[in-house]
């Protein structure tokens, strides 16, 4: 049988062989922050001074996760002068306990550094403690980018070797099989099907009516990796 032309880029995109990289970039976006919450608290435990700091405001924000469950952030807004420079105003983040103790209109020791005041610390330890956990969070996300994306790119190296040096077979459709898996409330199938040497496949994932040009016992061309004998359907390319 003739071997359809395949772009491969578009065949990885069609694969998901993207969604590899996307513990990479959590990985890089807390690791940069734990990094940075890091080097500021280093910078304030060497070089930091002590300064006093006038809350002006106080507030909260309640943002619901994915799971439904609400989580609330303590704000203060505060102005602070360092010494020889112009008054600074800032709002963070605090503990909870810490937000409760406070009042507007209240002064508050502040920890800032001389030469680059933009560096401060309101809440103590705060920096440092950022820096763990995200670092921490930076480093778990790194762990699962590499067992994650060795796992996906060892199935996406199959589907290329099928694609460029496979066996092209006819095979015959057996049938639909439902999954467990739901997209858009709508549950997802795979078309199952018997190759010419009598070898079962399955196809990737998709709506039920988009296999409804492949009713069972239509004839449909499948492409077999010759390292581990798995069979991949040509639309699935």
């Amino acid at each position: 049988m003739q071997r359809k032309e395949i772009s491969y880029p578009r065949l990885l995109w069609r694969m998901g062989a993207l969604w590899a990289l996307f513990p990479v970039v959590f990985a890089v976006a807390f690791g940069t922050i734990g990094v940075l919450s890091v080097q500021k608290a280093r910078l304030l435990d060497r070089h930091g001074v002590d300064g006093i700091a006038t809350i002006d405001d106080k507030f909260t924000r309640t943002t619901r996760d994915s799971e439904g469950r609400n989580r609330t952030t303590h704000y203060l807004a505060y102005t602070f002068t360092p010494e020889g420079r112009a008054p600074i105003s800032d709002r963070d983040s605090v503990g909870r306990s810490f937000y409760t103790q406070v009042r507007v209109g209240d002064d508050v020791p502040i920890r800032y550094v001389p030469h680059r005041p933009e560096v401060h610390e309101i809440d103590p330890g705060a920096n440092a403690l950022m820096g763990w956990v995200f670092g921490a969070i930076g480093l778990g996300a790194a762990g699962a980018s590499v067992g994650v994306g060795g796992w996906m790119w060892r199935r996406k190296q199959s589907v290329l070797r099928a694609a460029r040096h496979g066996e092209v077979r006819q095979a015959r459709v057996t049938g639909l099989r439902r999954t467990n898996v739901q997209k858009n409330k709508r549950p997802m199938h795979v078309l199952q099907w018997v190759d010419a040497s009598g070898d079962r496949g399955e196809s990737r994932m998709g709506p039920q009516e988009g296999f409804a040009p492949y009713p069972e016992g239509s004839v449909i061309v499948v492409y077999v990796d010759p390292q581990t004998g798995q069979g991949w359907w040509e639309e699935d390319f």
